[in-house]
């Protein structure tokens, strides 16, 4: 194993700590505060792993790409620790593989227990395996976990949590507590287990069949990964971490032939283009089996109070024309979940650019004072625009825990009108997404005696059969989607509100500049074109969520700040090179007035 280490520059090039490449131990140190470092490792396969199915198994809280043979194969990160190799090892063969990571001085996510006490600026280097799993004993932990969590939840009656765990105990006992995996022969193993599986399936699962869930709703399990285009990183570590976590989706799909998985954020799909074409391609190539979903109309995922509603028109426009071009058709859902709140007037923008329903989710679990009253809605906009809208009522970073299942139906509002409650799960904020855990508990929730029936769907068919075929019976909210939580974003780091109201202005003063400047031959003019197209996105871009609120680093502060130089920038060349055309000499001012009415003064 070798490595390399450096830090990413503004520029997307790396700056390495030493031209040449290290040997890499176990209990050597690696990373530094948002350091990257390359790995390549070399090797063979073992005589005994004949035929096998071969993981890599390397346990980190860093963030990684793996690449064998000239093709991504996996993501590893502090949620997952293993990348599937081969399907069918052959023994003395070569193994070559090159790893992309990348660290911050916090995981992205520390709800995973095993890696929650490894975060820091630098780590040990914990070592590389290479091995094979048991599906046997995979699948029997699988059956004894959901048992077990479920007994564990607040939301089953004392008599069902007796039930679960008598039978789960006398499960058990037919396995026997063994000290270390080399206390039993294997067949001996394997034989306990498929009759503990078959003790689970007899006494727990078949009761389920005879019973029913005995509740009237489903909960549909949608996939989804939040992530946050700057937050405790910069913006220029967003491609990596957006590459890692389609990529791992990906996998997933070839693994598990049921799972599907929703993906937002146009401005992170052409940054996997341009960066990770590969990875890009085989996207695409699930997108048209309907497996990897698009949704969310929105460039970016922006902050929806501070912006002006022509910024929040071009997010729509500048998303929905990627997916125009890049798939052939746009989206019907605006898909917000992390937003700290939502404008009034965005009913109507949304309306005008093809969607029809609205999803977002913070009201629900994050108000501190009221709770929001209504998941399923009817959004009335200032104008009167009504779009149907669902603010799920549980967190929208889960992982199929039967406890968060329960809470999700149990704190549902209207039961009594849509067949289904939306739970998105996935690990999210830094991306990472969908774990095999996750979905080997989605395929055993429907068997367990007291949790509802779920069903996994896309999201835009959870929004047509949950929300648009009982429109007409939903309630009304007349009004903005006020978020009583996060109130200093209105506030915090100022010098960004100001500027991104300033150069909202100066970009519309300049197009119009543009449009009447009708001496710029063709050329010129699309080359202006463009460079409004970039100012435009740029700004966009810089309005999402974590960044133009504040809620952020320092680093994303200063980089906003010399993007809106550069917009700057580009917004006089634009106008330069009208007044120009116009005919203004060296050192003449030019008055031009952008209002619709006389100006003086």
């Amino acid at each position: 194993i070798q490595i390399r280490e450096g830090r990413l520059l503004d520029d997307g090039t790396v700056a390495w700590d030493d031209s040449d490449w290290r040997a890499l131990a176990k209990g050597d140190w690696l990373f530094t505060p948002d350091g990257i470092a390359h790995l390549k490792m070399r090797g063979s396969y073992p005589e005994r792993f004949q035929d096998q199915t071969v993981y890599l198994a390397l346990e980190t809280a860093a963030e990684m790409i793996v690449r064998s043979n000239e093709r991504w194969i996996g993501g590893i990160d502090p949620n997952r620790g293993e990348v599937k190799l081969t399907a069918k090892a052959v023994a003395g063969a070569p193994i070559e593989l090159f790893l992309e990571g990348y660290n911050r001085s916090k995981p992205d996510d520390e709800r995973h227990i095993r890696t929650r006490s490894w975060r820091g600026c630098r780590q040990r280097f914990r070592g590389a395996r290479l091995v094979i799993r048991d599906a046997l004993v995979e699948q029997a932990y699988y059956d004894a976990l959901i048992v077990q969590e479920t007994a564990s939840s607040s939301l089953i009656g004392e008599e069902l949590r007796t039930f679960l765990l008598t039978h789960l105990d006398r499960a058990l006992e037919i396995v026997g507590v063994l000290q270390n995996a080399h206390d039993i022969d294997r067949n001996e193993l394997h034989e306990r287990l498929n009759r503990l599986r078959q003790y689970i399936q007899e006494h727990i699962f078949s009761r389920r069949a005879e019973q029913g869930s005995g509740h009237l709703c489903k909960v549909a399990l949608v996939a989804h990964s939040h992530l946050d285009i700057a937050y405790y990183w910069r913006r220029l570590h967003a491609t990596a971490k957006n590459a890692r976590t389609c990529l791992i989706q990906l996998r997933l799909m070839d693994e598990f032939p049921e799972f599907k998985y929703a993906h937002t954020q146009p401005y992170l799909l052409e940054t996997l283009r341009d960066e990770y074409p590969e990875i890009f391609a085989e996207l695409c190539q699930r997108e048209k089996e309907g497996r990897f979903e698009l949704v969310g109309a929105m460039y970016v995922e922006p902050d929806c109070n501070v912006p002006g509603a022509e910024s929040l028109a071009r997010q729509c426009l500048y998303g929905q024309r990627f997916y125009l071009e890049h798939f052939g058709h746009i989206v019907n859902n605006c898909w917000l979940p992390d937003v700290f709140g939502n404008s009034w007037i965005l009913p109507q923008i949304l309306k005008l650019a093809g969607v029809d329903y609205f999803v977002s989710n913070k009201m629900s679990t994050w108000n501190d004072t009221n709770r929001f009253p209504y998941n399923h809605f009817i959004w009335k906009g200032i104008d009167g625009t009504r779009i149907p809208a669902s603010v799920p009522p549980t967190h929208f970073i889960t992982w199929n825990h039967p406890a968060q299942i329960l809470e999700n139906l149990h704190a549902f509002s209207e039961k009594n009108i849509s067949p289904a409650t939306l739970n998105m799960f996935g690990f999210g904020d830094g991306g990472s997404g969908v774990t095999p855990e996750m979905i080997e508990r989605m395929r055993r929730l429907d068997k367990v005696p007291g949790l509802p029936e779920v069903v996994h769907c896309r999201g835009d068919e959870f929004l047509e059969e949950n929300l648009g075929q009982v429109a007409d019976q939903l309630p009304v909210w007349d009004g903005e989607l006020y978020l009583e939580m996060h109130r200093g974003t209105f506030t915090s780091k100022a010098i960004l509100k100001k500027m991104n109201r300033r150069l909202e202005e100066e970009l519309r003063d300049t197009e119009m500049m543009l449009s009447f400047s009708r001496q710029l031959d063709r050329s010129t003019l699309e080359q202006m074109k463009d460079v409004m197209t970039r100012a435009w996105k740029l700004l966009l871009i810089n309005q999402f969520h974590d960044i133009l609120p504040g809620t952020h680093i320092a680093p994303v502060t200063r980089d906003t700040l010399r993007d809106y130089d550069q917009i700057k920038r580009w917004i006089e060349d634009v106008r330069s090179t009208c007044f120009r055309a116009a005919g203004e000499k060296d050192g003449a001012i030019t008055l031009f007035n952008t209002l619709g009415q006389p100006r003086k003064g």
